[in-house]
């Protein structure tokens, strides 16, 4: 028995060490796998490749993507101008809204878009009784006007988005009778067009723009309206920063005074939203005597 018992355990033993040996063997091999680089360096090699071919294809994919692009933006242009000059209503709401996007995203459609007379037909659909029409034309004017719409100009400083190349659209604007078509009556148009009409009078005022004058009585009118209604403070705050714009002009002084517009902005300073606005812009015209006048009474 004593010499089955041992020839089980010496079995047994035999068997546990040449597991470990395999196993031993299993991670010195592998060890050395990674140590040695001649069988991991075509591996890497080949992947290398693979990639820089990849980036190369996605490189040519991308340039023909930009030039699809540009096709594509220079047909759409093409066809919403055409649209707008000789389709029908429903025609020219739509070219409106493509023409808003393409001015938004592409700046040479939008300096080309002056030349191709799209402004003044525009303007025009302004006076369409249809509130979809005269809001895509509104929108489109807007981005033709801006560019971009900086928070520069949010906040009415002197960065003026003419120096986005809307100086020359602005002045178009302004020729073609923009201002003429501001509403008459403020308590006949939504919300949303009240916000359109102050959000491109803010551009259309910016401080470099001289072409911008008050002898339209409808522009502070349809200001003042805005600034004693009920009206979003969003909606006010564009109007104050049009205000501000507008006092910068000292000839502009005498107008904004005699139509009531530091009692205006008096009342506006208790206002947390737009009292800084409304402050700098009395700040303008109290250097006037009328401005002064005004303040004491």
């Amino acid at each position: 028995m004593s010499t089955s018992s041992s020839c089980s355990n010496w079995l047994l033993s035999y068997r546990k060490l040449k597991f470990f040996a395999r196993i031993r063997r299993y991670l010195q091999s592998k060890s050395a796998g990674k140590r040695s680089g001649p069988s991991s360096l075509p591996a890497a090699s080949e992947h290398s490749n693979k990639l820089r071919l990849k980036n190369s294809n996605d490189k040519e994919e991308d340039g023909h993507m930009e030039k699809e692009t540009e096709l594509d933006g220079s047909v759409i242009l093409q066809k919403s101008v055409k649209r707008l000059h000789f389709g029908s209503w429903e025609e020219k709401e739509m070219a409106a809204i493509a023409i808003e996007k393409l001015a938004k995203e592409d700046d040479k459609a939008r300096k080309l878009m002056a030349e191709l007379g799209v402004i003044n037909m525009l303007v025009s659909m302004v006076d369409t009784e249809v509130v979809g029409r005269h809001r895509a034309a509104i929108k489109a004017l807007i981005e033709l006007a801006n560019g971009t719409f900086t928070g520069h100009e949010l906040r009415c400083l002197s960065s003026p988005p003419g120096s986005h190349g809307g100086g020359r659209n602005k002045a178009l604007m302004l020729e073609a009778g923009i201002l003429s078509k501001l509403p008459k009556d403020i308590n006949v148009v939504d919300e949303q067009t009240r916000h359109d009409f102050a959000q491109l009078l803010l551009s259309l005022s910016s401080i470099s723009n001289t072409h911008f004058s008050l002898n339209k009585p409808q522009v502070l009118q349809f200001l003042g309206a805005i600034l004693e209604s009920s009206s979003s403070f969003e909606v006010k705050e564009l109007c104050v920063g049009v205000v501000y714009n507008l006092s910068a002009v000292l000839e502009n002084a005498a107008l904004l005074v005699s139509n009531g517009a530091v009692h205006t902005l008096l009342k506006l300073c208790s206002s947390k939203e737009v009292s800084e606005k409304a402050l700098a812009a009395l700040g303008h015209l109290v250097v006037t005597l009328m401005g002064k006048k005004a303040m004491e009474r």
